[in-house]
């Protein structure tokens, strides 16, 4: 249930930046595009693979900052030596503590690690599923009242995105996760590979991951198209040309299209 309540918003934005990718202006947008999206994403990953979130990293910073202006309190003010009783007993308070915590910890780094996995495999099947769209719908959500893109630039933009979010992230990731993990621990940082190779990605957890994946897509998918206007052919006026971005106030002003007959 947690990793379902996880999954599908992340589904949702892996599916939203598939679109955003094919609907560049350029291939260098592209490129720009996705540099900067593997960066963000690797830094997200790494915190994943720790077993937190980004509100857990904040909190510890918080944690970290409270007790450090403690201890230099403490250090400027003269305090009483606690006996030893109380120091035994507060041995075995952060003892017992630091047991409990370890083990789950080891269950956030599974979870979390597992998530990062399903993302990997979200945003494969997201770039397919986008990049059939285009091919076989004509769409051209950059430019207002034009031509859908052509097969080639529609190829070439997936390609790049391919290279960054396949070969280069998350090859990175399955490497850089392996050597994590053995320097640091299994309980301090999650191994991708070997998590793909556990029960927890048994056939029934793909199956649910590839329906998840397909219904957000999906989703996405009519969010998109909604949001474009159908254009016909500017000789004949009829037929459609393309679902393109339509013309706006706010953005292309729409009366240059007033005296055409559509």
């Amino acid at each position: 249930n947690v990793f379902l309540f996880m999954a599908i918003p992340m589904a949702m934005v892996v599916a939203a930046g598939s679109v955003m990718q094919l609907a560049a202006n350029s291939p260098m947008e592209a490129v720009a595009m996705q540099t900067l999206a593997m960066i963000f994403e690797l830094f997200e990953y790494r915190t994943y693979l720790q077993g937190k979130t980004h509100v857990d990293k904040w909190m510890d910073r918080a944690k970290y900052a409270s007790n450090l202006v403690l201890r230099r309190v403490r250090g400027n003010s003269a305090v009483a030596p606690a006996s030893t009783a109380v120091q035994s007993e507060e041995a075995a308070q952060t003892a017992a503590t630091a047991s409990a915590s370890v083990g789950a910890r080891r269950d956030a780094v599974k979870l979390l690690t597992s998530l990062v996995v399903a993302m990997g495999i979200m945003e494969g099947a997201a770039s397919a599923m986008t990049l059939g769209l285009f091919l076989m719908v004509p769409i051209q959500p950059s430019e207002v009242g034009e031509e859908p893109e052509s097969t080639n630039r529609l190829l070439l933009l997936w390609f790049i995105t391919f290279v960054f979010e396949v070969m280069v992230s998350e090859g990175s990731l399955a490497y850089l996760s392996q050597k994590w993990s053995r320097m640091f621990g299994e309980s301090h940082f999650g191994d991708v590979v070997e998590v793909m190779k556990s029960e927890t990605f048994s056939k029934k957890n793909q199956l649910v991951i590839g329906i998840v994946t397909i219904c957000m897509v999906t989703y996405m998918h009519k969010v998109m198209i909604e949001a474009l206007c159908p254009t016909p052919w500017n000789d004949t006026g009829k037929g459609l040309m393309s679902f393109s971005a339509c013309c706006s106030e706010d953005g292309t002003p729409c009366d240059q299209y007033i005296d055409k007959d559509w």
